[in-house]
């Protein structure tokens, strides 16, 4: 049969073309990484932070990326081709980082420690200022120390620790046990 009496008899059965053309692409499946990002030719596009884990539906065009969860359009990014290692990130896409406020005013550890004597206050000081942040869990042991021993070895202890600028509690507290060891245990 020649193409054309082919075509004469196929013509009823035939349908015309829709006159949009689909977009070409090429189609892939990239889980979101840690940070809400899915990666495409060396480079990273955003998604929102709530779907790390998720299994994505890439769509690389010519000139954008198009990012599906299911039948759901996620994002749309401006394709990235002429660098390696790139980010895009849309906004709302990641929450910003919450800052506390770096001053917070003395911890109740600082409140309870400070204000009864002045080598006590300069120890609390010196080791607050060692202490990365406010120093709260070195406060909360010097506290302790200083509910668990008497008040004359702990205030012996910290007299000789201020003189040599020593700020190791563990060390402070043998020296509190030096101090007490004459007075509590008699060993002879």
């Amino acid at each position: 049969m020649c193409p054309d009496e082919a075509y004469l008899f196929e013509k009823p059965y035939l349908i015309p073309l829709p006159p949009y053309t689909p977009p070409v692409y090429q189609s892939c499946y990239r889980v979101v990484d840690i940070q809400g990002y899915v990666h495409l030719d060396t480079n990273r596009y955003s998604v929102p932070h709530t779907l790390i884990g998720e299994k994505m539906e890439i769509q690389k065009h010519w000139l954008k990326v198009i990012i599906y969860r299911k039948d759901e359009k996620v994002a749309e990014h401006d394709r990235t081709i002429d660098n390696r290692n790139a980010r895009s990130t849309l906004p709302g896409h990641h929450p910003p980082i919450r800052k506390k406020n770096l001053y917070q005013g003395p911890s109740k550890e600082e409140l309870l420690l400070v204000g009864k004597d002045d080598l006590l206050d300069q120890y609390v000081a010196g080791l607050k200022k060692r202490s990365h942040g406010r120093g709260i869990i070195n406060l909360r042991r010097l506290l302790h120390l200083q509910r668990t021993y008497p008040c004359e070895p702990f205030m012996k202890a910290i007299e000789q620790a201020l003189k040599y600028g020593l700020y190791d509690l563990a060390r402070l507290e043998k020296m509190i046990l030096n101090h007490i060891a004459g007075d509590f245990f008699d060993l002879s």
